[in-house]
């Protein structure tokens, strides 16, 4: 399933602080959050499935905050798995990596949504 995805981006840490990695999506049509993964050298999320963004996150696998915030004008609003919704085009987001997470790669996937498939093919 996972190699329908175009949108890959290496989410860089820090091995004494959290940073922040910009993201945006490379479609021109909503892509949901929780058909995003993150895979890893090593761990939970070395699989070929990867983990999704909460298993990803704090409580579990420590690599990064499954909120994601954007601008909305007027200030940053948080949105993200356990809210639903996905990345609007036109829209940049902002994502907490959590530190020490780079010693594991780790790799935001975010797939082609079905409508674009079917549009491409």
């Amino acid at each position: 399933m996972w190699h329908t995805h175009a949108g890959e981006k290496q989410l860089i840490g820090a091995s004494d602080k959290d940073l922040w990695a910009m993201l945006g999506s490379p479609f021109f049509s909503q892509s949901l959050f929780d058909t995003f993964r993150v895979t890893t050298d090593s761990g939970n999320c070395s699989d070929s499935d990867g983990c999704t963004l909460v298993e990803a996150g704090p409580d579990e696998e420590n690599l990064l905050q499954s909120v994601l915030w954007a601008y909305d004008g007027t200030g940053y609003v948080s949105t993200g798995a356990e809210t639903g919704g996905g990345f609007e085009w036109w829209t940049g987001y902002w994502a907490r990596v959590i530190e020490n997470a780079n010693a594991s790669n780790p790799t935001l996937l975010i797939p082609k949504q079905s409508a674009e498939l079917a549009a491409h093919q």
